[in-house]
């Protein structure tokens, strides 16, 4: 399953952090270090189990707890509408 970033949000990365700005609704979401990381990744059209290597090879930790905490993650930004399901 792959995720991209929907049309309606503005992506802004300000000293390696990242602001969502969802123009349907005017909302603004803050998003730390590793979240920029996993949307850059989504920006680069990165199959969910990529990105789970990618950043449990940056940040030293085992992947099945990292495969946990990107699906909340990107559980989460689907639920607010920030980023579009691809099947």
């Amino acid at each position: 399953m792959k995720y991209t970033i929907n049309n309606s949000v503005k992506l802004t990365i300000i000293e390696g952090e990242s602001v969502l700005l969802n123009v349907d609704d005017g909302k603004y979401y803050g998003v730390d270090e590793v979240g920029t990381e996993i949307l850059n990744l989504l920006e680069n059209n990165e199959h969910i189990s990529n990105i789970v290597n990618k950043i449990a090879r940056i940040y030293n930790v085992e992947e099945t707890k990292v495969a946990i905490d990107v699906k909340k993650f990107i559980t989460k930004l689907n639920q607010l509408k920030l980023v579009h399901v691809h099947e």
